[in-house]
């Protein structure tokens, strides 16, 4: 059994931060900022955190379509939140912060991409958690259906019967459409998803909202990745 580090906080002691407001003014007695590279270099830390959780999320749902255990797999995947979420209150400080430092804006803005980018890639990992979970347990009528004309096409030997079409064949709907049609609950999620919002998908609408979501998976992946890489950058500049 997969369970996340018992603490995944940064080694940084936020308190240089988190005794400033939202708006970076000090709540309380002044204190020293730590420097724009210390708070880039307290980001890549964070940022490993993130990819160790991601792990432990894989691993849970693999477990989770080996066992078919749902109560342990929520309670993991609110464990996991509750680690993201922090995660994510942690980078916001810090960008507060930046902004009320000298010459700390346009890194603030870098973490605020990052933070927009982090935010699609955990929603899209959980929806195609959802996907894949809800197709795993064949409760659809076109996978029964299918399930029936493939027993049936064995028994009568009918070796030449067309296949269906492909996943690639399918015209996806309307990008934001697919994902929404076949959403079902995820507990990474946000409380606004919740099984049986939407009608059984069809075997195209399921396709496409998995393409769909791993395209935009892909895409905040690669976006993170930029924008990390920009901040390599400036850390060269603040060193």
């Amino acid at each position: 059994m997969t369970s996340p580090p018992e603490s995944t906080s940064a080694e940084l002691d936020p308190a240089a931060v988190s005794q400033r407001g939202e708006d970076g003014e000090p709540a309380g007695a002044e204190v020293e900022l730590p420097s724009v590279g210390e708070m880039i270099r307290h980001l890549f830390k964070i940022q490993e955190k993130r990819s160790h959780i991601y792990n432990f999320m894989q691993r849970s749902f693999a477990e989770l379509l080996a066992s078919r255990d749902e109560t342990a797999y929520d309670a993991k995947c609110r464990l996991y939140t509750a680690e993201f979420s922090d995660f994510s209150l942690e980078i916001r400080r810090l960008e507060a912060a930046l902004k009320s430092s000298d010459g700390g804006a346009p890194v603030a803005a870098l973490f605020d991409k990052l933070q927009e980018h982090e935010k699609v890639k955990l929603e899209m990992t959980c929806t195609l958690q959802v996907l894949k979970k809800a197709l795993s347990a064949c409760s659809w009528q076109w996978q029964q259906e299918e399930e029936e004309a493939a027993t049936e096409t064995l028994r009568s030997s009918l070796s030449d019967a067309p296949p269906p079409p492909p996943p690639d064949s399918v015209d996806a709907p309307p990008r934001g459409r697919a994902v929404k049609a076949a959403w079902g609950r995820c507990a990474c999620a946000d409380a606004n998803c919740t099984e049986g919002d939407a009608a059984e998908p069809s075997r195209e609408e399921y396709y496409a909202a998995v393409a769909e979501a791993t395209q935009m998976l892909e895409s905040s992946v690669n976006d993170a990745n930029d924008v990390l890489e920009e901040l390599r950058y400036e850390l060269e500049e603040q060193e």
